[in-house]
């Protein structure tokens, strides 16, 4: 079965495309916990790296300076389950919606299908990583 798989740490915003490893599930990953602590990078997301690991969105937005470091917005996610429906809305640290996304399930075969994605913000360091997100999300 295929599993969207939320998960937090200090990294920025991203969401991934299906992705599987040799060994491991297929997982369509979001790394939803960008509230932890703000995090610097030296260089930009590739994009073969971004091509490789199937990366979709990521939010390399700055939020502020501190010591000619670049800091990263927090967020979060809002996350509502309706039968097999699953919504979730992402926010920066501002109450900002990032984009809207909306899966649903099939319980009896378990496969789960992108249904919506609505991206709401429109600066140019909120970069997309595929022509067509909702293709790539499904």
């Amino acid at each position: 079965r295929d599993v969207l798989w939320f998960w937090g740490h200090e990294h920025r915003l991203s969401v991934y495309g299906k992705y599987k490893s040799a060994n491991g599930i297929s997982a369509y990953g979001r790394c939803i916990g960008n509230g932890g602590m703000p995090v610097e990078f030296k260089e930009k997301v590739k994009p073969d790296k971004a091509k490789e690991c199937n990366l979709i969105l990521y939010d390399g937005r700055v939020s502020e300076r501190i010591d000619d470091v670049d800091i990263g917005f927090n967020g979060f996610v809002l996350m509502k389950i309706d039968g097999a429906e699953l919504s979730a809305e992402y926010f920066d640290i501002h109450d900002e919606i990032l984009f809207k996304e909306v899966w649903t399930s099939d319980n009896q075969t378990g496969k789960i299908t992108g249904k919506e994605i609505d991206i709401k913000c429109k600066d140019k360091n909120f970069v997309t990583y595929s022509d067509d997100v909702r293709k790539a999300i499904n």
